[in-house]
C-alpha cells in the first residue's frame, strides 16, 4: 500500500470522482480516521466544498508487459452515476418536455409528466447542456459543482435555481452577504418559516426538500 496523500478539494470534485480518477478506494479513505473531521462536516461525501482536504492512500499499480516494436490497446470506462433533473416553471412542473443532449451521449427524448428527466452519466463528466426543444432553453448541467446545502455558497446556487433571485440555473454569483440574507428571508416567507434572513436548520432543511437535494 502506498503512502498516505492529502489532497485540496476544488470545485467540481466529490468524493467517488476523486476515487476513481486518482486511484483509492472511497469507502476506505472516507472512514480513515485522517478523514474523521471532514466526515463530521461534510455528512455527504460527494458534497464537498473547495478548500476541504481530504486524505486517501492511493491501490498498488497493475502493471502491463509490453515489448520494444510492439503495440498493445487499452481501453478503460469511466462508471456511470445516475442523476434526476425536474424542470418547473413557478410551481408548475414541465411535464412531456421534448429536448436535446449536448456534451454527452444520449437520444433525444421527453421530461416526464412531473417534469424530471433521469441520465446515466460518466463518473468523469464535468458539464453537459439540456435543449427543452419546444421552449427554445438552454440548461447548463454540472457534475458535482453543487456545495453542501447548509454552507453560503450552497444556499445561494439552490436559491439562484429555484429562482429566488429572480433568475434561473445554477451559475455562479458573486453575492454580498446581505443579497443572499434577502434571498434566504424570501424563501423563507414562500414557506411559512420565520423570516430571520438567517441560514438555520429548518431553512436548510427546507431548502434541500424543495431543490431535492
Amino acid at each position: 500500500m502506498a503512502d498516505p496523500r492529502a489532497y485540496v478539494v476544488r470545485q467540481g470534485d466529490f468524493l467517488s470522482r476523486l476515487a476513481h480518477e486518482l486511484g483509492f478506494d472511497a469507502e476506505e479513505a472516507w472512514n480513515d480516521p485522517k478523514n474523521g473531521d471532514l466526515k463530521k462536516k461534510r455528512p455527504n461525501p460527494d458534497m464537498l466544498v473547495p478548500g476541504d482536504v481530504v486524505y486517501f492512500s492511493p491501490k498498488d499499480r497493475e502493471w502491463q508487459a509490453v515489448s520494444l516494436g510492439t503495440s498493445k490497446k487499452f481501453e478503460a470506462r469511466a462508471p456511470l452515476v445516475t442523476i434526476t433533473l425536474c424542470f418547473k416553471h413557478g410551481d408548475k412542473a414541465l411535464a412531456n418536455e421534448p429536448y436535446l443532449l449536448e456534451g454527452i451521449s444520449g437520444e433525444p427524448g421527453t421530461t416526464k409528466g412531473d417534469g424530471t428527466l433521469s441520465l446515466k452519466v460518466p463518473m468523469t463528466t464535468r458539464s453537459f447542456v439540456v435543449y427543452l426543444v419546444a421552449r427554445g432553453e438552454a440548461h447548463e448541467v454540472k457534475l458535482g459543482y453543487l456545495d453542501p446545502p447548509e454552507t453560503p455558497t450552497g444556499a445561494q446556487m439552490r436559491l439562484a435555481a429555484l429562482g429566488v433571485f429572480g433568475r434561473t440555473g445554477g451559475r455562479e454569483l458573486v453575492m454580498a452577504t446581505e443579497h443572499l440574507a434577502a434571498g434566504v428571508r424570501l424563501f423563507q416567507r414562500m414557506n411559512g418559516l420565520d423570516m430571520t434572513g438567517v441560514l438555520d436548520e429548518a431553512t436548510t432543511q427546507k431548502l434541500v426538500e424543495v431543490y431535492g437535494s
